[in-house]
This record gives structure tokens, sequence and C-alpha cells, in this order.
């Protein structure tokens, strides 16, 4: 009996097609409230911040979240877990990027969502602060210092993740073999877009931040479900049994769910057929 579903954000409750961040479809919401209805919580596993939804998308919208692929998890309204980059890691980090032969954008994000560049007054942060071609922004504000000062600074809050945005694919897999190798067993290296990582300390990615949800609420893996697109969701698919992928995804994403299905609403009312034939098969037992 699934008692807790996880959705991946970008791609897939957010997939208007052909859009993959457009909105949450008047479908999407409405089978949101039916599995709620029939007391299955509804959860959110993104590499997003664990308050980019609402945000952006409607205040009702408040889940509980495993955010930034598993370094920043928020349960019943408070933050349950975070991780935390200390200076040197930092600086050691900056130095593998300093010398690059890919065009990039290194930045780090706090524990309070605020990012941070290498020059914050450079082509690259102007452009995210100014946000002239009006993206949806995925931070609470882009610091006036660079990532050497802010880390030096010891009343400042601690780094939870770092991302690296490439401009071209090439360099996304350069360094995510490059970075595994230098400094094995320290740091998850997930790729969240064809041009871009986040460097999570090891260990954390949304399969293992479902588990400590699960945890917690006394749920075991087999009674939860998830639905996801990408390569990130590859750990949550690999630990939970009832793995869903949207339809749109490569085929080889799709290989590493065990249900392809084209949106969140086809893959709750699954869900709901199932819970239900399980419900009366355990009735006929009686």
């Amino acid at each position: 009996m699934i008692k807790i579903l996880f959705s991946d954000l970008d791609g897939t409750l957010l997939y208007i097609p052909p859009v993959l961040t457009s909105g949450v479809s008047e479908e999407n919401r409405a089978a949101i409230h039916r599995l709620q209805d029939h007391g299955v919580r509804f959860a959110i596993a993104t590499g997003r911040s664990v308050n980019f939804l609402p945000l952006h998308f409607g205040s009702d919208l408040v889940f509980d979240t495993v955010g930034i692929c598993g370094a920043s998890i928020r349960l019943n309204g408070r933050f349950i877990y975070q991780t935390d980059f200390d200076h040197d890691e930092i600086d050691a980090l900056l130095e593998v990027f300093s010398d690059s032969a890919y065009e990039h954008r290194f930045l780090v994000v706090t524990q309070d969502n605020d990012y941070i560049f290498e020059d914050p007054f450079g082509e690259q942060a102007m452009e995210y602060k100014l946000n002239p071609k009006h993206r949806i922004r995925d931070c609470r504000q882009v610091l006036d210092e660079s990532i050497s000062e802010y880390i030096r600074d010891p009343h400042h809050t601690h780094i939870t993740a770092c991302f690296c945005h490439f401009q071209q694919e090439e360099g996304v897999d350069y360094y995510k073999d490059m970075l595994k190798r230098k400094f094995f067993g320290r740091y998850q290296i997930i790729q969240t877009s064809p041009y871009s990582i986040v460097i999570l300390k090891d260990g954390a990615n949304k399969g293992t931040g479902i588990a400590k949800i699960a945890a917690l609420t006394g749920v075991s893996l087999d009674e939860i479900a998830v639905v996801g697109d990408s390569e990130n969701d590859f750990e949550m698919f690999a630990m939970i049994p009832h793995s869903y992928c949207m339809s749109h995804a490569r085929p080889d994403i799709q290989a590493k769910a065990k249900t392809i299905v084209d949106s969140v609403a086809e893959c709750i009312d699954l869900i709901l057929k199932e819970n239900e034939q399980e419900r009366l098969e355990n009735l006929n037992l009686l």
C-alpha cells in the first residue's frame, strides 16, 4: 500500500508539454487532491530549493520536500537536514575550476538559499541579479561578495551545495569524471541538466533524502512511490521499488524505472488503483 508519493519538479510535476518547467496543470492539481483525499501524502524530491514550488507556482503547494538533490530536507514545515561544506573544501573546488578549459559558471548555495559567485560583479553574476530574460530564479538573493570573501567570514551561514553550469556538454562529462576521481568518496556529483552539475557532500541524493523522511514518518521504502524524468532521479529509482518515469525522458532514464507514465496525474491514478486492489485483496483474506 503506497503511503507517500515523491514527485520531481522540472519535467515532471511542472511539465506542461512541451515546456519542462511551465507550471502545475489543473489535471495534476486535481490528482494531488484525489491522492490526499485517499490518505496518501504527496511530497517533492527535486534539484531545486525546498521553497521553489510554493514561491513561484502557488502558496498552496507546500509539501514535505527533499531539496537540492538531497542536500536540504524539509518535513512538517521545518528543516531536518542540511549538508555543510567547510571552507577548505570550497577552496579546493575553487582551485579545481580556476584553470578550467571549459567556459563555466561556478556558484555556491548557502543554507539560507543565497547564491554566491566567484566574481559577484562579473557578467554571469550580474546577468543573474538583473535577470533581463525574466527566468525563474531559484534563490533568495545573489550576494555582493565573492565566494572567497564569504567563506572567510566566520559569521556567515554555511554552504550546502555547489553548482557549475558549462557552455559545452563536454565540460559536464569532463568534470563529472575528474571530480569523482580527484575527490573519491567525498562528494556526490550529480548531473542536473545537459550543461549543469551539482556537487554535494557524499551520501546526499534524492534517494537518501527520501529514506530520511521515511524513517522519521515510520513509512517503509516499499510503501513509497517516486516519479521523475532525469539523471538526478537515478538514486531514488534504484532505492524505491515503486518507481515511475515520464514518457518524454531519455530511453536510458526510462530503463531505470519500473513504470512509464505521461503525467503525474496518470501516476497518481495508477497508485490509487493499485492501493484499492490491495485493500480489496486484504479484505478477502479476512
